[in-house]
């Protein structure tokens, strides 16, 4: 072997062995940025866990204290009953504690028209119906919205006049099909044949789905806006309506109060109608949302529950959401 060809093959061997290095090098680092990153991801997301974590229990003890606030403000009251100025709207703002700062928000849900009434227990309330139809009537809509919804809650796929049942909904670009039960959110209306994006938008200020547990939840007369007074009754006009609605301010302590104020005294001697509105009204708010906000560091965690008073005035959660109950604002 000639001395040129050893130089040769000395030469390959430590390129070889320089590659080798190489790649041994590169594998370190890659083995060394892999364990690092895993490290990371892994302490992010045990700081992500801590933090809900955390807030989880801080919207427990907003959630407590909403009760509290709910059943002291009945406790300081002779006769209960709620208004749009009650103390409990307040909520609390910028808390802060360990470690991060909390928020919570209440609003009164008995305001608006719970379209779940318009069905109960197998068949169509007559008084809610003819209410609904009334209010449908003065803003200027489709009766057949009120048809709709009612083939939506029933159980049957026999349309109504003015109804649809899933043979229209299959149609649709995806499909779907009407429920057989009651509404779980305000935003499902938008699924009615009838419903437009613009209709929604005319109804969402006066209508809400609650849950109807055999009996039929009540609208406060004290929060009520003008609107739904009218729908109460034709001889309602808008300057009584409005008259009725204080400006915001009413807080009627009884139902009878209420009966016995200006004009409203004619109409409600006239028989029956005591009895008819009292099956619509009440002066207590008895659905309730409850926003708690938790900000902690860099994150944000809120959640929203749906709370139904007692007769004491406490407050029971009977579904929680990570969406308002209310409907959503465009």
């Amino acid at each position: 072997m000639g001395v040129g060809t050893v130089a040769t093959n000395l030469t390959k061997q430590k390129g070889m062995a320089m590659l080798t290095a190489l790649l041994l090098v590169a594998l370190a680092t890659s083995l060394a940025s892999s364990l690092w990153y895993g490290t990371a991801a892994d302490l992010a997301r045990v700081r992500f866990l801590q933090h809900n974590y955390q807030a989880k229990h801080m919207m427990y003890g907003l959630l407590l204290w909403a009760s509290d606030v709910l059943e002291q403000d009945y406790e300081n009251d002779d006769t209960p009953s709620d208004g749009a100025d009650d103390g409990w709207l307040q909520g609390i703002q910028n808390m802060p504690v360990e470690g991060a700062v909390l928020s919570g928000r209440l609003k009164g849900m008995s305001h608006c028209f719970n379209v779940n009434n318009l069905w109960q227990q197998g068949q169509v309330s007559d008084i809610h119906y003819q209410y609904f139809l009334r209010l449908l009537q003065l803003m200027k809509l489709d009766v057949a919205i009120a048809d709709q919804i009612l083939d939506w809650l029933d159980a049957d796929q026999l349309p109504r006049p003015k109804g649809a049942e899933d043979v229209v909904y299959l149609g649709r670009q995806p499909s779907y099909q009407t429920a057989g039960g009651p509404f779980m959110h305000v935003n499902q209306l938008q699924l009615l044949d009838a419903i437009t994006p613009s209709i929604f938008d005319a109804l969402k200020p006066y209508v809400c789905v609650l849950p109807v547990t055999g009996l039929s939840t009540k609208m406060n007369v004290n929060t009520m806006p003008p609107l739904l007074l009218r729908a109460l009754d034709q001889r309602i006009t808008v300057p009584l309506a409005n008259s009725l609605y204080q400006d915001g301010r009413a807080h009627y302590n009884s139902l009878d109060a209420f009966f016995q104020t200006s004009d409203m005294a004619i109409i409600t001697n006239s028989q029956g109608i005591k009895e008819q509105f009292a099956t619509l009204l009440s002066v207590q708010t008895r659905y309730i949302e409850a926003q708690a906000s938790v900000s902690i560091e860099n994150s944000l965690h809120v959640n929203y529950a749906l709370l139904r008073r007692t007769d004491r005035g406490a407050s029971v959660v009977i579904q929680r959401s990570q969406s308002p109950f209310s409907a959503a604002e465009r």
